[in-house]
């Protein structure tokens, strides 16, 4: 890709250039905006918020979802693989404890999980996409079961080919899981 996402306090969600440049700001969350991703093929947005909501985007920046469901501020936000699906946490303090799986196309929740959660992700290559992975303060979990824990929170964590990156506390983590399944 040749843009970043970035989310911000100021409730807003912007587009930027590879260069800094700023291409686009998008207006409509109430409070601080916490987690936000491209669509896998680069063409719609999706963002959370302490105001309870997931919202989807076009690269125009018109509103295509606004997603309800939690009762407590959504701190992580992700799309499935082939774009179908959206994963949100919502953890913390001010959290639901649940995780949820959306329809990216009408935004009907699809699946509840009772999990107290700070990120989240699909497991692209682990799972085929299928299953959520949640990082909770100090572990990933995949279909109700452990599979790492560490020493310090988990903040964000995504999955490129067979590679795990991470943030856990202070530190960046990159982990080779080919042949690894988390479980």
């Amino acid at each position: 890709g040749q843009r970043i996402v970035s989310g911000s306090a100021d409730e807003t969600v912007r587009v930027w250039s590879l260069a800094g440049e700023q291409l686009l700001e998008m207006e409509g969350h109430t409070d601080w905006v916490h987690s936000v991703a491209f669509s896998p093929d680069g063409q719609r947005i999706v963002s959370c918020s302490d105001d309870r909501t997931v919202r989807v985007w076009s690269l125009e920046g018109e509103q295509l979802q606004d997603i309800q469901g939690h009762t407590g501020g959504v701190l992580s936000v992700a799309f499935s693989p082939d774009g179908q699906r959206i994963v949100s946490g919502s953890g913390g303090p001010w959290g639901d404890k649940t995780v949820r799986v959306w329809s990216a196309e009408t935004g009907e929740q699809l699946q509840i999980f009772e999990e107290e959660t700070d990120a989240v992700q699909f497991a692209q290559d682990l799972i085929r996409g299928r299953e959520p992975v949640l990082a909770d303060e100090h572990r990933l979990i995949q279909q109700g079961t452990v599979g790492a824990t560490f020493d310090a929170p988990v903040r964000c964590f995504t999955y490129h080919k067979n590679r795990l990156a991470g943030a856990v506390g202070s530190v960046v983590f990159l982990v080779n899981i080919e042949g690894y399944n988390i479980q």
